[in-house]
C-alpha cells in the first residue's frame, strides 16, 4: 500500500467517523497532509500544542537571512536568525558582508528552532 493511499484512508476515517487518530511522525510531509492539530514533543517535553495554522503563522513570523561574508579571504557562508543577524553582522567589517538575503523559514526549520528554544 502506498504512503497516499494511507493518507487518503486515515483522512476517510477521521471525516466519516469523527474518529481522531494518533500517529507519530519524524516526516513534516506527514503532519502537513493528516494533521489537524500537532504536538511536537522533545525528549519527552512538549514544546508545541496547537493547530496546523499557527505553526504556518509562526513561520510567516520568522524570518532567517543567508549571509556571505569574507573572513581570512575564505567567502563564508552562515544562516543567522534575525536575533542573530543584528550581533553578528556587527562584530564584521562592512567591507568584507558580501550579500544578506532575507528568506522565510521552512517547517523543518522552524520546528528545530522550537527545540532550540525550549532548551
Amino acid at each position: 500500500m502506498t504512503q497516499k493511499a494511507i493518507y487518503k484512508i486515515l483522512r476517510a476515517e477521521n471525516q466519516q467517523n469523527k474518529t481522531t487518530i494518533v500517529t507519530t511522525s519524524h516526516y513534516v510531509k506527514d503532519m502537513e497532509q493528516l494533521a489537524d492539530r500537532l504536538l511536537i514533543l522533545n525528549q519527552g517535553a512538549l514544546i508545541f500544542d496547537d493547530d496546523c495554522d499557527q505553526l504556518v503563522n509562526n513561520l510567516v513570523t520568522r524570518k532567517l537571512f543567508d549571509v556571505e561574508y569574507l573572513a581570512k579571504g575564505q567567502i563564508v557562508k552562515v544562516t543567522w536568525s534575525a536575533a542573530e543577524l543584528f550581533s553578528k553582522v556587527a562584530e564584521l567589517e562592512p567591507e568584507n558582508i558580501l550579500t544578506i538575503k532575507q528568506r522565510g523559514v521552512s517547517l523543518e526549520e522552524l520546528i528545530s528552532q522550537l527545540i532550540e528554544e525550549a532548551r
